[in-house]
């Protein structure tokens, strides 16, 4: 009774209702913990999804799977803490396709995701133990920051080690500096890997004074992979944010969108892109109606295509069609009710659904 009580003081343990039972019951307080446990401890629940994955690896294709992922994050993500089974859906979808980890987690932090509440998941992606030693590299095998200058230490020469190092250092801001310095010792060892460029060009894009090291990070990772989508449109991305790369970040956007022109979210940071210039209204619209054919139950890219035609006076109606989809799609957003207001309130005889809004 002891070491519990000092565990609940210690925010490890939690009081459980005992129901009708006279003893004392204690829970484990982050429940999110007992998902962790059961996918390495239960071989039960470890055999369900791997027989899963094991399907969708023969009943769809690797792009099929990695988009289908894309689509349940986007959709669910706002609801994962009320439906964490969610979370572990999508990502059996990015398992069965293979997906790289280093772009799954980056896509959850630019949207803004609870990264630890994927840490299992992401933990059990590409570049794990059991993958890892698939392919004979030992370097995933240390998760903490000790173990992982333990195995640099032993390895110094080892340039997944201090890649992972890198990764882990890179979720925290204040880390920043000893990540960058983990991630170029890595490519000093082994300049021809693409993704610990983009990882790095990822970790320099936060700070808007290196702008121009994370684009030159960006371009080296497309030489030494031209195919490689998801570094195309990062690099629109960083562009984008100077108005005077317009032109290059469109074309970064539209390169990435050739090599994989089924990604909703490409064509949407197209959209977003030409949107910002009054001649590509047109350009602009094209690109997110893209975006909704792909994926038509993503509730920002319908509010996007109603600020934008709301510009238009002849297009009120197209714009309040735009925004009463998003609104279906997501009730709870209240700046899209608002822009319905104030669209609805240039028409005198709509002041009644003006105010309702």
């Amino acid at each position: 009774s002891t070491q519990l009580t000092r565990l609940v003081r210690q925010g490890i343990l939690e009081k459980a209702d005992p129901g009708d039972s006279k003893k004392a019951l204690y829970q484990v307080a982050e429940r999110f913990f007992n998902i962790w446990y059961l996918m390495r401890a239960s071989r039960r629940v470890r055999a369900k999804l791997r027989w899963f994955v094991e399907f969708l690896r023969v009943f769809f294709d690797s792009g099929e799977l990695e988009q289908m992922a894309w689509e349940r994050i986007k959709r669910y993500q706002s609801t994962w803490r009320r439906h964490p089974e969610e979370i572990e859906t999508a990502f059996a979808y990015f398992y069965a396709s293979r997906a790289k980890r280093d772009r799954v987690e980056d896509y959850l932090r630019k949207k803004g995701a609870d990264i630890e509440m994927c840490r299992p998941y992401l933990d059990s992606m590409e570049g794990t133990v059991v993958d890892a030693k698939r392919a004979g590299d030992t370097s995933a095998e240390a998760s903490t920051e000790a173990d992982l200058r333990k195995a640099i230490e032993a390895e110094p020469e080892n340039a997944g080690h201090w890649r992972n190092l890198g990764r882990l250092l890179a979720q925290k801001q204040e880390r920043a500096v000893e990540a960058e310095a983990a991630y170029r010792n890595a490519i000093e060892l082994d300049p021809k890997v693409a993704g610990c460029r983009y990882n790095l060009g990822n970790l320099l894009a936060r700070t808007p004074e290196r702008t121009a090291d994370a684009e030159a990070a960006y371009r080296k990772a497309i030489e030494l992979d031209p195919r490689d989508a998801g570094s195309w449109n990062s690099l629109g991305d960083l562009l984008a944010e100077t108005t005077e790369r317009t032109e290059d970040a469109e074309v970064a956007y539209r390169k990435a969108i050739e090599l994989d022109p089924k990604r909703a979210g490409f064509w949407n940071n197209l959209g977003v892109l030409l949107a910002k210039t009054p001649e590509r209204t047109a350009d602009a619209e094209t690109a997110y109606r893209k975006a909704i054919e792909l994926d038509p139950k993503v509730a920002p890219v319908w509010n996007r295509l109603g600020v934008l035609l709301a510009k238009t006076p002849e297009r009120t109606a197209d714009a309040e069609t735009a925004y009463r989809k998003a609104i279906e799609l997501d009730p709870k957003v209240a700046p899209v009710w608002n822009r319905l207001g104030v669209l609805l309130a240039k028409t005198p005889e709509r002041t009644a659904d003006a105010e309702t809004a």
